[in-house]
């Protein structure tokens, strides 16, 4: 008898998740494009995200020389790029020039 209702039990746990399965399958989801939009809307132009190095050589690079000194951006406001300088700085000459920005990047 303990048997036959472990087994009712399992049937109707199957049940409700296959239920709650076909519930959820239908609902939309927003797509990326519209919530990335949404983000940026909602944020503060100073939080932007860069999207090139021109952008950051225009913002950080006090010294024009076209790249980005540990010194340059560790004098800037952007927490963002003071913890990610290390993982940028691949060479690890303490500055992030094109080609580390865009091997780091994928652009």
């Amino acid at each position: 008898m303990n048997n036959m209702s472990l087994v009712k039990v399992s049937v109707g746990i199957v049940v409700a998740a296959a239920a709650t399965f076909i519930v959820n399958a239908n609902e939309v989801l927003p797509k990326l494009g519209e919530v990335k939009n949404e983000v940026q809307e909602a944020l503060p132009a100073d939080d932007m995200p860069v999207k090139t190095f021109a952008q950051l050589l225009s913002q950080y690079d006090a010294d024009k020389d076209g790249a980005l000194s540990e010194t340059e951006l560790l004098s800037s406001d952007n927490e963002a790029l003071k913890i990610a300088f290390k993982k940028l700085d691949a060479n690890k000459d303490s500055s992030i020039s094109k080609y580390e920005f865009t091997a780091f990047t994928g652009e």
